[in-house]
């Protein structure tokens, strides 16, 4: 989960995100109120008329991706994103880049920065979630306008 003072400092300027898509099942990692998990899948909701954050597991970056703009086609007004994902050599990140009037990079993490938190560890009974460590790549987040009807 990306830390809660980072992401409540990226996500002010954009409106209200309606939904985290890809949290734990529990919601324990939602920065939203309302949250998708691997038990509800994204992918089986409409993502239409909504404003949608994205930390989604790697393995999943390009399925969510194509779900997203299938669905900001499909109605390219209102239908936004906020996407994390890792710089990589991936198909899916070339068609982000590739895509400068639709993905607007609004944030950049160099690679060894501290962003992710962890649930606390049951041994010791702490609440509240922990640091999880640094990251080993650069991370970016993208954000697709509610109003841009380009996709």
């Amino acid at each position: 989960m990306l830390h809660t003072h980072i992401y409540n400092d990226i996500v002010p300027p954009y409106a209200a995100v309606a939904v985290t898509a890809c949290a734990d099942a529990f919601g324990c990692n939602s920065h939203t109120q309302r949250f998708w998990s691997a038990v509800d899948c994204c992918m089986q909701h409409s993502w239409c008329g909504i404003l949608v954050w994205a930390n989604p597991p790697f393995s999943m970056i390009a399925a969510i991706l194509r779900h997203f703009l299938r669905c900001k086609i499909a109605q390219p007004i209102g239908t936004a994103l906020l996407l994390l994902v890792p710089i990589w050599d991936k198909e899916w990140y070339r068609v982000i880049t590739s895509m400068k009037l639709t993905f607007e990079r609004i944030r950049h993490f160099e690679p060894n920065s501290s962003l992710f938190t962890a649930p606390p560890l049951p041994a010791n009974g702490s609440e509240g979630r922990r640091l999880c460590g640094s990251t080993n790549v650069a991370v970016e987040v993208y954000y697709v306008s509610v109003s841009s009807p380009n996709a």
